[in-house]
C-alpha cells in the first residue's frame, strides 16, 4: 500500500506467523507500476524469506554483548591501524584503559600522531614505532607480537600498558 501511496518501491521486513505457530521472517519489497501519465496503477510485490538472517543477525548481537562484557571485565580495549590511511581506530573499552571517553577525545578515530601525543609516554614513542615498522615489513600471515610501554591516562597520570597486536594483510599482502 505504501508503493501506491508514495508512487516508489518500498521495501520493509515483517514477521508472519505459521500454522505450526512458528514465525517466518519475510522481506516484502512492492514495486509500484506506473503508466505514462505518471499514476500508480498497480503493484508487483516480491518476498524473501530473511528468517535465518534475522537468526544470524540476533546471534551475533547476543555474542557481540558477551564480547564486550568479558572486555570490560578482564580490562581489554580494541583498537585498529588503517596503514593506508594512517588512521587508528578505537572502542569504548580502550578509551576506558586511558580514564577517558571517545566523547571527551572528539570520536573514535584519530591519527598516531595525535595518538602518541595524548596517550603515550614520549620516552616510549620510538620504541612503538619500531615495533610497528617491524610488523609492517612482517611477511607471515599469522604476524603477531606483544609490546608492553607507558602510557598517558587522561587525567595525566603515567601507567603501563601490554599490547598483543596482529597484522591483517589483503589478498596482496598489504
Amino acid at each position: 500500500i505504501r508503493a501506491i501511496q508514495s508512487g516508489h518501491k518500498e521495501t520493509e521486513v515483517v514477521l508472519y506467523p505459521t500454522p505450526d505457530g512458528a514465525a517466518l521472517w519475510m522481506e516484502l519489497t512492492a514495486y509500484p507500476l506506473i503508466d505514462e501519465a505518471g499514476q500508480v496503477t498497480g503493484v508487483i510485490e516480491f518476498s524473501k524469506n530473511v528468517t535465518e538472517y534475522k537468526q544470524t543477525e540476533a546471534e551475533l548481537r547476543t555474542s557481540d554483548r558477551k564480547l564486550s562484557a568479558a572486555m570490560k571485565i578482564a580490562k581489554l580495549g580494541y583498537w585498529e591501524l588503517d596503514v593506508r590511511r594512517n588512521l587508528f581506530t578505537f572502542d569504548d573499552h580502550f578509551y576506558a584503559i586511558f580514564r577517558t571517553t571517545a566523547e571527551e577525545v572528539g570520536g573514535y578515530t584519530m591519527s598516531p600522531q595525535d595518538y602518541a601525543r595524548r596517550f603515550m609516554f614520549p620516552e616510549d614513542v620510538q620504541l612503538v614505532v619500531d615495533e610497528t615498522q617491524k610488523a609492517l615489513a612482517a611477511t607471515d600471515p599469522d604476524y603477531s607480537a606483544r609490546l608492553e610501554h607507558r602510557i598517558r591516562y587522561a587525567d595525566g597520570e603515567i601507567g603501563y600498558i601490554a599490547v598483543r597486536y596482529f597484522i591483517i594483510k589483503n589478498e596482496r599482502g598489504e
